[in-house]
């Protein structure tokens, strides 16, 4: 394995100014499940310097504010699961987290690690972008916030030299209903081949809240507004919730065009579509 090395910083301050200071040839580590491999396979030759963040405690936590949901960056996966209020009221992304690996990448990983890693395979990311969360990020020159869809878009094509402080995700409305579907080769300690994260609410019998977010499918992970546009403001019918499956599909592959590949990944992703929709519809997966 390529040689680095390892700060532990006695502030934020100075996790700032290494960021800046160094660049790309720096990587913040928290749980170390994502970057240690891509150092021992040689994928990040230019980092010369890791920075723990483990013990700043202004980036760990969970708490309900006025505005929702706070998540600090190095919160892990299992302390997502644990959470009695994530649980109650942002239970899908309890449900994504605790599909992620084994017990022991859970106790590790953390959801900042996760998302600014920018992997399109990340379980957290699909069920983060369903509940419209918010990015907070920090650097030298301030901090700033955005909605996590557009930081990923932006990650994509540059990578600032900023920190991932948080995560804000608004207040649910009652009775939403959600669900998290990984498809991978095995259980437990499997990149997902294929993931879907799909909320929805509905006033009386009229939808008027979806998101849809595939997951292992876009270089960018993002929610799929053209399908979500259709939906919004009919009724979850067998039809409606069919022809949703369908522009699912035809969506994705205008995003990423057809490689042949990647057929047995629509089939199923439009099937997986089908019956989390046709679970609403029987009154089940209810959340919020």
């Amino acid at each position: 394995m390529q040689q680095f090395e390892f700060i532990a910083p006695s502030s934020l301050a100075e996790v700032l100014e290494l960021l800046e200071r160094h660049g790309d040839g720096c990587r913040v580590v928290a749980g170390g499940t994502d970057i240690m491999p891509a150092l021992r396979q040689g994928r990040l030759s230019c980092v010369a310097r890791l920075v723990d963040i483990r013990r700043r405690q202004e980036l760990r936590g969970i708490r309900t504010t006025k505005d929702g949901l706070w998540i600090g960056a190095a919160t892990t996966h299992s302390e997502v699961v644990q959470n009695a209020a994530v649980r109650e009221r942002w239970a899908l992304l309890a449900e994504a987290c605790g599909r992620i690996g084994s017990k022991q990448i859970r106790n590790l990983a953390t959801v900042g690690g996760n998302v600014a890693n920018a992997s399109p395979a990340a379980d957290s990311v699909p069920a983060l972008l369903c509940l419209d969360a918010r990015i907070s990020l920090l650097s030298r020159r301030g901090k700033r916030e955005l909605l996590l869809q557009s930081y990923l878009a932006e990650r994509k094509r540059n990578a600032p030299a900023e920190l991932v402080e948080g995560f804000t995700l608004p207040f649910p409305l009652a009775n939403t209903r959600s669900k998290f579907v990984k498809v991978a080769r095995r259980q437990a300690m499997a990149i997902s081949r294929l993931s879907l994260a799909v909320a929805l609410h509905l006033d009386g019998e009229v939808i008027d809240f979806v998101r849809i977010v595939p997951g292992a499918m876009l270089a960018v992970p993002q929610h799929l507004e053209r399908v979500e546009e259709y939906m919004v403001g009919r009724e979850l019918t067998e039809e409606v919730g069919a022809e949703a499956a369908r522009l699912t599909t035809g969506v994705v592959t205008a995003i990423t065009g057809l490689r042949p590949s990647f057929k047995y990944k629509l089939t199923v992703l439009e099937g997986l579509v089908g019956q989390v929709f046709a679970q609403f519809r029987d009154g089940g997966t209810g959340h919020g």
